[in-house]
Protein backbone atom coordinates (compact mmCIF):
# COMPACT_ATOMS: atom_id res chain seq x y z
CA UNK A 1 0.00 0.00 0.00
CA UNK A 2 1.86 2.86 -1.35
CA UNK A 3 1.29 6.82 0.43
CA UNK A 4 0.41 7.42 3.80
CA UNK A 5 -2.93 8.85 4.14
CA UNK A 6 -3.96 10.18 7.43
CA UNK A 7 -7.25 11.37 9.11
CA UNK A 8 -6.66 13.02 12.46
CA UNK A 9 -9.22 14.43 14.65
CA UNK A 10 -7.38 16.62 16.83
CA UNK A 11 -9.01 17.21 20.02
CA UNK A 12 -10.88 20.69 21.46
CA UNK A 13 -12.18 20.72 24.73
CA UNK A 14 -14.80 23.75 24.51
CA UNK A 15 -18.43 23.43 25.18
CA UNK A 16 -20.75 24.40 22.44
CA UNK A 17 -24.98 25.21 23.26
CA UNK A 18 -27.31 22.71 22.59
CA UNK A 19 -30.04 23.28 19.80
CA UNK A 20 -32.77 20.82 22.04
CA UNK A 21 -33.02 19.78 24.84
CA UNK A 22 -33.10 15.70 23.80
CA UNK A 23 -29.22 16.95 22.12
CA UNK A 24 -28.41 18.46 25.48
CA UNK A 25 -29.84 15.32 27.21
CA UNK A 26 -27.24 13.09 24.44
CA UNK A 27 -24.40 16.02 25.09
CA UNK A 28 -24.24 15.41 28.83
CA UNK A 29 -24.35 11.48 28.91
CA UNK A 30 -21.64 11.38 26.12
CA UNK A 31 -19.85 13.79 28.26
CA UNK A 32 -20.20 11.58 31.42
CA UNK A 33 -19.21 8.57 29.54
CA UNK A 34 -16.01 10.68 28.72
CA UNK A 35 -15.32 12.13 32.23
CA UNK A 36 -15.33 8.70 33.77
CA UNK A 37 -12.88 7.13 31.09
CA UNK A 38 -9.82 5.53 32.50
CA UNK A 39 -6.39 5.47 31.26
CA UNK A 40 -6.68 2.17 29.33
CA UNK A 41 -5.56 -0.06 26.32
CA UNK A 42 -6.88 -2.28 23.84
CA UNK A 43 -5.40 -4.15 21.35
CA UNK A 44 -6.64 -3.13 17.76
CA UNK A 45 -6.65 -5.06 14.45
CA UNK A 46 -6.63 -3.45 11.14
CA UNK A 47 -7.43 -5.45 8.34
CA UNK A 48 -6.55 -3.12 5.03
CA UNK A 49 -7.41 -3.33 1.48
CA UNK A 50 -6.99 -1.38 -1.49
CA UNK A 51 -8.36 -1.29 -5.23
CA UNK A 52 -6.84 0.21 -8.14
CA UNK A 53 -9.96 1.38 -9.61
CA UNK A 54 -13.74 1.98 -8.59
CA UNK A 55 -15.02 -0.45 -10.61
CA UNK A 56 -12.37 -3.00 -9.00
CA UNK A 57 -13.21 -5.44 -5.60
CA UNK A 58 -10.85 -4.77 -2.80
CA UNK A 59 -8.15 -6.64 -1.95
CA UNK A 60 -6.60 -7.55 1.06
CA UNK A 61 -3.54 -6.68 1.48
CA UNK A 62 -2.21 -6.96 5.39
CA UNK A 63 -3.21 -7.30 8.95
CA UNK A 64 -1.69 -5.28 11.82
CA UNK A 65 -1.81 -5.64 15.43
CA UNK A 66 -1.32 -2.59 17.62
CA UNK A 67 -2.15 -1.88 21.75
CA UNK A 68 -3.73 2.25 21.18
CA UNK A 69 -4.11 3.50 24.57
CA UNK A 70 -6.14 6.19 25.81
CA UNK A 71 -4.74 8.30 28.45
CA UNK A 72 -5.01 12.06 29.50
CA UNK A 73 -7.32 13.02 26.72
CA UNK A 74 -4.48 11.14 24.06
CA UNK A 75 -3.95 8.55 22.16
CA UNK A 76 -0.93 6.36 22.06
CA UNK A 77 0.53 3.46 20.26
CA UNK A 78 2.85 0.59 20.80
CA UNK A 79 3.09 -2.71 19.65
CA UNK A 80 1.17 -5.61 21.30
CA UNK A 81 2.98 -6.50 24.40
CA UNK A 82 5.58 -3.60 24.83
CA UNK A 83 7.04 -2.33 27.67
CA UNK A 84 6.04 1.34 26.62
CA UNK A 85 3.00 3.12 24.79
CA UNK A 86 4.18 6.14 24.02
CA UNK A 87 4.29 7.14 21.10
CA UNK A 88 1.47 9.90 19.24
CA UNK A 89 2.07 9.15 15.66
CA UNK A 90 0.67 5.66 14.00
CA UNK A 91 2.65 6.72 10.81
CA UNK A 92 6.17 5.47 13.11
CA UNK A 93 4.67 2.02 13.05
CA UNK A 94 2.70 1.59 9.99
CA UNK A 95 3.29 3.10 6.43
CA UNK A 96 0.17 3.07 4.02
CA UNK A 97 -3.24 4.52 4.68
CA UNK A 98 -4.46 4.32 8.44
CA UNK A 99 -6.21 6.54 10.26
CA UNK A 100 -6.61 7.45 13.85
CA UNK A 101 -9.17 9.37 16.55
CA UNK A 102 -11.62 6.12 17.05
CA UNK A 103 -11.45 6.25 20.75
CA UNK A 104 -12.99 9.33 22.08
CA UNK A 105 -11.29 12.15 20.36
CA UNK A 106 -13.89 11.99 17.54
CA UNK A 107 -17.08 12.47 19.85
CA UNK A 108 -15.20 14.82 21.74
CA UNK A 109 -14.83 16.92 18.63
CA UNK A 110 -18.65 16.59 17.53
CA UNK A 111 -20.32 17.42 20.40
CA UNK A 112 -17.73 20.27 22.06
CA UNK A 113 -16.52 21.97 18.92
CA UNK A 114 -18.12 25.66 19.26
CA UNK A 115 -18.96 25.80 15.62
CA UNK A 116 -20.14 22.36 15.26
CA UNK A 117 -23.89 22.30 13.92
CA UNK A 118 -26.60 19.43 14.68
CA UNK A 119 -29.92 18.78 14.35
CA UNK A 120 -32.22 16.13 15.12
CA UNK A 121 -33.61 14.28 11.76
CA UNK A 122 -35.74 11.94 13.51
CA UNK A 123 -36.40 8.60 15.04
CA UNK A 124 -35.51 5.18 13.17
CA UNK A 125 -34.44 1.27 14.14
CA UNK A 126 -31.07 0.23 14.03
CA UNK A 127 -29.74 -2.95 14.64
CA UNK A 128 -32.28 -3.75 16.62
CA UNK A 129 -32.61 -0.79 18.47
CA UNK A 130 -35.02 2.10 18.38
CA UNK A 131 -33.29 4.95 17.92
CA UNK A 132 -33.56 8.75 17.22
CA UNK A 133 -31.08 10.21 14.52
CA UNK A 134 -29.16 13.61 14.41
CA UNK A 135 -26.83 14.68 11.20
CA UNK A 136 -23.53 16.85 12.39
CA UNK A 137 -21.31 19.30 10.52
CA UNK A 138 -17.91 20.73 11.66
CA UNK A 139 -16.40 23.41 9.13
CA UNK A 140 -12.71 23.24 7.93
CA UNK A 141 -11.98 26.66 9.98
CA UNK A 142 -12.72 24.19 13.40
CA UNK A 143 -9.43 23.09 12.94
CA UNK A 144 -10.46 19.91 14.26
CA UNK A 145 -9.72 16.98 11.44
CA UNK A 146 -6.39 16.91 9.34
CA UNK A 147 -5.69 14.87 5.98
CA UNK A 148 -2.43 13.61 5.33
CA UNK A 149 -0.92 12.28 1.69
CA UNK A 150 2.22 12.02 -0.15
CA UNK A 151 1.34 15.49 -1.64
CA UNK A 152 0.90 17.24 1.70
CA UNK A 153 -1.14 18.14 5.24
CA UNK A 154 -4.19 20.18 5.44
CA UNK A 155 -7.07 20.65 7.61
CA UNK A 156 -10.67 19.94 5.77
CA UNK A 157 -14.32 19.82 7.22
CA UNK A 158 -16.23 16.88 8.83
CA UNK A 159 -20.32 16.01 8.85
CA UNK A 160 -22.52 12.80 9.03
CA UNK A 161 -24.74 11.26 11.16
CA UNK A 162 -24.73 9.74 14.68
CA UNK A 163 -27.09 7.31 15.86
CA UNK A 164 -28.31 7.24 19.82
CA UNK A 165 -30.79 4.79 21.72
CA UNK A 166 -33.80 6.35 22.63
CA UNK A 167 -33.89 5.03 25.34
CA UNK A 168 -30.45 5.15 27.33
CA UNK A 169 -28.93 7.90 24.77
CA UNK A 170 -26.02 5.73 24.61
CA UNK A 171 -24.14 6.60 20.82
CA UNK A 172 -24.99 3.56 18.65
CA UNK A 173 -23.04 4.14 15.28
CA UNK A 174 -20.97 7.61 13.99
CA UNK A 175 -20.74 8.02 10.49
CA UNK A 176 -18.52 10.84 8.96
CA UNK A 177 -16.85 11.75 5.78
CA UNK A 178 -14.59 15.07 5.16
CA UNK A 179 -15.66 17.96 2.75
CA UNK A 180 -14.37 21.12 1.56
CA UNK A 181 -11.12 19.00 0.95
CA UNK A 182 -7.83 20.98 -0.96
CA UNK A 183 -7.35 19.81 -4.26
CA UNK A 184 -3.57 19.65 -3.24
CA UNK A 185 -4.04 16.73 -1.25
CA UNK A 186 -5.63 14.09 -4.29
CA UNK A 187 -8.28 12.67 -2.16
CA UNK A 188 -11.84 12.38 -3.59
CA UNK A 189 -13.63 11.44 -1.03
CA UNK A 190 -13.32 9.27 2.60
CA UNK A 191 -15.96 7.93 5.00
CA UNK A 192 -15.72 6.52 8.34
CA UNK A 193 -18.04 4.53 10.56
CA UNK A 194 -18.03 3.65 14.02
CA UNK A 195 -19.56 1.29 15.91
CA UNK A 196 -20.23 1.28 19.29
CA UNK A 197 -20.83 -0.78 22.52
CA UNK A 198 -20.18 -1.72 26.32
CA UNK A 199 -16.85 -2.53 27.46
CA UNK A 200 -15.94 -3.68 30.97
CA UNK A 201 -12.70 -2.09 31.73
CA UNK A 202 -12.07 -3.11 35.30
CA UNK A 203 -15.16 -3.26 37.58
CA UNK A 204 -16.50 -0.42 35.27
CA UNK A 205 -18.66 -0.50 31.74
CA UNK A 206 -18.26 2.28 29.27
CA UNK A 207 -19.19 3.01 25.73
CA UNK A 208 -16.57 2.82 23.43
CA UNK A 209 -15.47 2.34 19.48
CA UNK A 210 -15.59 -2.07 19.07
CA UNK A 211 -15.34 -1.45 15.41
CA UNK A 212 -14.47 0.84 12.62
CA UNK A 213 -13.99 1.17 8.78
CA UNK A 214 -12.36 3.89 6.83
CA UNK A 215 -12.56 4.44 2.93
CA UNK A 216 -10.31 6.80 1.45
CA UNK A 217 -11.02 7.31 -2.25
CA UNK A 218 -8.05 9.04 -4.10
CA UNK A 219 -8.72 11.35 -7.10
CA UNK A 220 -6.61 8.64 -9.64
CA UNK A 221 -9.13 6.45 -8.88
CA UNK A 222 -7.31 4.01 -6.02
CA UNK A 223 -9.49 3.19 -2.76
CA UNK A 224 -8.01 1.88 0.55
CA UNK A 225 -10.35 0.59 2.99
CA UNK A 226 -9.72 -0.35 6.43
CA UNK A 227 -11.34 -2.47 9.10
CA UNK A 228 -10.57 -1.94 12.71
CA UNK A 229 -11.34 -3.93 15.68
CA UNK A 230 -10.93 -3.45 19.42
CA UNK A 231 -10.57 -5.94 21.89
CA UNK A 232 -8.84 -6.44 25.12
CA UNK A 233 -9.41 -3.73 26.55
CA UNK A 234 -7.96 -3.26 30.28
CA UNK A 235 -6.85 -0.39 32.50
CA UNK A 236 -3.66 0.66 33.03
CA UNK A 237 -1.85 -0.56 36.05
CA UNK A 238 1.11 1.00 38.37
CA UNK A 239 3.83 -0.84 36.20
CA UNK A 240 2.87 0.67 33.09
CA UNK A 241 5.65 3.52 31.08
CA UNK A 242 4.16 6.12 29.74
CA UNK A 243 6.00 8.96 28.01
CA UNK A 244 4.35 12.22 26.50
CA UNK A 245 7.45 13.85 24.81
CA UNK A 246 8.39 12.75 20.66
CA UNK A 247 10.71 10.32 20.97
CA UNK A 248 13.81 10.87 18.85
CA UNK A 249 14.10 7.29 17.64
CA UNK A 250 11.47 4.23 16.57
CA UNK A 251 9.89 2.97 19.85
CA UNK A 252 10.94 -0.18 21.01
CA UNK A 253 8.93 -3.39 20.45
CA UNK A 254 9.75 -5.61 22.64
CA UNK A 255 8.14 -7.12 25.56
CA UNK A 256 9.72 -6.23 29.00
CA UNK A 257 13.33 -8.10 29.29
CA UNK A 258 13.28 -11.37 31.02
CA UNK A 259 15.50 -11.48 34.95
CA UNK A 260 18.87 -12.46 33.61
CA UNK A 261 22.22 -11.02 33.37
CA UNK A 262 22.71 -8.58 30.38
CA UNK A 263 25.55 -10.32 27.64
CA UNK A 264 27.86 -8.32 25.85
CA UNK A 265 27.85 -10.17 22.37
CA UNK A 266 30.45 -10.03 19.35
CA UNK A 267 30.41 -7.34 17.24
CA UNK A 268 28.86 -9.61 14.34
CA UNK A 269 27.85 -12.64 14.36
CA UNK A 270 25.55 -15.39 12.21
CA UNK A 271 23.51 -17.90 13.50
CA UNK A 272 20.88 -20.60 12.48
CA UNK A 273 17.48 -19.78 14.30
CA UNK A 274 14.00 -22.47 13.58
CA UNK A 275 10.62 -21.18 14.43
CA UNK A 276 8.82 -22.11 17.61
CA UNK A 277 5.78 -20.47 16.23
CA UNK A 278 4.41 -20.67 13.00
CA UNK A 279 3.35 -17.96 10.54
CA UNK A 280 -0.15 -18.36 8.61
CA UNK A 281 -1.13 -15.51 6.61
CA UNK A 282 -5.27 -16.27 7.19
CA UNK A 283 -4.26 -15.81 11.46
CA UNK A 284 -0.98 -13.75 11.76
CA UNK A 285 -0.36 -9.78 11.45
CA UNK A 286 2.05 -7.48 11.47
CA UNK A 287 2.59 -6.45 15.30
CA UNK A 288 2.46 -10.56 16.48
CA UNK A 289 5.30 -11.87 18.13
CA UNK A 290 7.38 -14.77 17.25
CA UNK A 291 9.13 -17.34 18.86
CA UNK A 292 12.35 -19.04 17.67
CA UNK A 293 15.23 -21.09 18.88
CA UNK A 294 18.79 -20.67 18.46
CA UNK A 295 20.64 -23.29 16.21
CA UNK A 296 24.31 -22.57 17.72
CA UNK A 297 26.23 -21.14 20.21
CA UNK A 298 27.27 -17.70 19.79
CA UNK A 299 30.60 -17.19 21.16
CA UNK A 300 33.24 -14.41 21.62
CA UNK A 301 36.48 -15.85 21.86
CA UNK A 302 36.37 -18.91 22.64
CA UNK A 303 33.38 -18.30 25.36
CA UNK A 304 30.30 -19.29 25.02
CA UNK A 305 28.04 -15.98 25.65
CA UNK A 306 25.04 -17.76 24.54
CA UNK A 307 24.03 -20.84 24.32
CA UNK A 308 22.51 -23.17 21.65
CA UNK A 309 18.74 -23.35 22.71
CA UNK A 310 18.39 -19.90 23.62
CA UNK A 311 14.95 -18.29 22.90
CA UNK A 312 14.55 -15.57 20.24
CA UNK A 313 12.19 -13.10 20.21
CA UNK A 314 10.79 -11.17 16.68
CA UNK A 315 7.99 -9.60 15.46
CA UNK A 316 6.51 -9.92 12.38
CA UNK A 317 7.35 -6.35 10.60
CA UNK A 318 5.84 -6.74 6.99
CA UNK A 319 3.36 -9.34 6.10
CA UNK A 320 1.84 -8.03 2.46
CA UNK A 321 -0.22 -10.12 0.22
CA UNK A 322 0.19 -8.80 -3.81
CA UNK A 323 -1.77 -10.71 -6.11
CA UNK A 324 -0.13 -13.93 -6.41
CA UNK A 325 2.44 -13.36 -3.75
CA UNK A 326 3.48 -12.64 0.22
CA UNK A 327 5.85 -10.23 1.27
CA UNK A 328 7.18 -11.42 5.06
CA UNK A 329 10.09 -9.83 7.10
CA UNK A 330 10.79 -10.71 10.62
CA UNK A 331 12.53 -8.07 13.28
CA UNK A 332 14.89 -9.75 15.38
CA UNK A 333 15.02 -7.83 19.28
CA UNK A 334 16.20 -10.20 22.09
CA UNK A 335 17.73 -13.00 23.21
CA UNK A 336 16.96 -14.84 26.07
CA UNK A 337 18.04 -17.96 28.16
CA UNK A 338 18.80 -19.23 31.58
CA UNK A 339 20.35 -16.64 33.17
CA UNK A 340 21.03 -14.40 30.29
CA UNK A 341 19.40 -11.89 28.20
CA UNK A 342 20.61 -10.21 24.96
CA UNK A 343 19.31 -6.83 23.82
CA UNK A 344 19.73 -6.10 19.75
CA UNK A 345 18.80 -3.24 19.82
CA UNK A 346 21.14 -0.61 18.08
CA UNK A 347 22.51 -3.71 15.67
CA UNK A 348 21.91 -4.31 12.63
CA UNK A 349 19.69 -7.52 11.95
CA UNK A 350 18.97 -8.93 8.89
CA UNK A 351 16.99 -12.44 8.95
CA UNK A 352 16.44 -14.86 5.44
CA UNK A 353 14.70 -17.92 5.37
CA UNK A 354 17.21 -20.85 4.60
CA UNK A 355 16.56 -22.67 1.38
CA UNK A 356 18.63 -26.06 0.45
CA UNK A 357 19.18 -27.93 -2.42
CA UNK A 358 20.33 -31.68 -2.09
CA UNK A 359 20.35 -31.37 1.78
CA UNK A 360 22.75 -28.42 1.01
CA UNK A 361 22.29 -24.60 2.20
CA UNK A 362 21.95 -22.58 -0.79
CA UNK A 363 23.50 -18.86 -0.14
CA UNK A 364 21.86 -15.86 -1.62
CA UNK A 365 22.89 -12.11 -1.80
CA UNK A 366 24.42 -10.26 1.00
CA UNK A 367 21.92 -10.97 3.67
CA UNK A 368 22.81 -7.17 5.32
CA UNK A 369 21.45 -5.62 1.81
CA UNK A 370 18.23 -7.95 1.22
CA UNK A 371 14.57 -6.39 1.98
CA UNK A 372 12.00 -8.88 2.63
CA UNK A 373 11.52 -11.81 1.22
CA UNK A 374 8.93 -13.25 -1.26
CA UNK A 375 6.87 -16.08 -1.51
CA UNK A 376 4.98 -17.05 -4.15
CA UNK A 377 1.85 -18.37 -2.76
CA UNK A 378 -1.87 -17.28 -2.20
CA UNK A 379 -2.01 -18.72 1.19
CA UNK A 380 1.63 -18.19 3.25
CA UNK A 381 2.18 -20.82 5.87
CA UNK A 382 5.55 -21.11 7.70
CA UNK A 383 5.52 -24.00 9.55
CA UNK A 384 7.00 -24.57 13.32
CA UNK A 385 10.92 -25.83 12.79
CA UNK A 386 11.24 -23.52 9.26
CA UNK A 387 15.09 -22.79 9.22
CA UNK A 388 16.47 -19.05 9.55
CA UNK A 389 19.31 -17.41 9.33
CA UNK A 390 20.08 -14.06 11.91
CA UNK A 391 23.03 -11.87 10.67
CA UNK A 392 23.92 -9.65 13.36
CA UNK A 393 26.48 -6.82 13.59
CA UNK A 394 26.91 -3.34 15.85
CA UNK A 395 25.58 -0.24 14.32
CA UNK A 396 28.78 2.29 13.71
CA UNK A 397 28.13 5.95 14.64
CA UNK A 398 29.15 8.91 11.94
CA UNK A 399 32.67 8.85 13.69
CA UNK A 400 33.23 5.00 13.73
CA UNK A 401 32.72 3.90 17.53
CA UNK A 402 30.59 1.22 17.80
CA UNK A 403 26.63 1.76 19.39
CA UNK A 404 26.08 -0.46 22.38
CA UNK A 405 22.58 -1.02 23.45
Amino acid sequence: MRGVFLLVPLALFGQAPGNSDLLERVRAKVNDNLRRLPNYTCVETIERAARRKPTDKFTIADNIRLEVAYVAGKELFGWPGAAKIEEPDIRKFIRGAIGNGDFAITPRNIFFTPSAKIHLTGETDLEGKHAFRFEFSIPRDANVYTIETDSGLDYVGLQGSFWVDSGTLDLIRIESGAFDIPPKLGVESNATTLNYGPVSIGSSTFLLPQHSELVINLVNGVGNRNRMTFHGCRQFSGVSILKFKEPTVEPAATAPPRAGMNVNLPDSFEVEMKLVDPIDSSTAAIGDTIRATMGQNIKVGRDIVVPKGAEVSCRIAVLERGGSYYVLELRVTSIDFEGGHADLHGRENKVTMMTFHNGRLVSGNSVFHAGPQIFRTDHLRVSRGAGFMLRSRLLKSKDNDSIRP
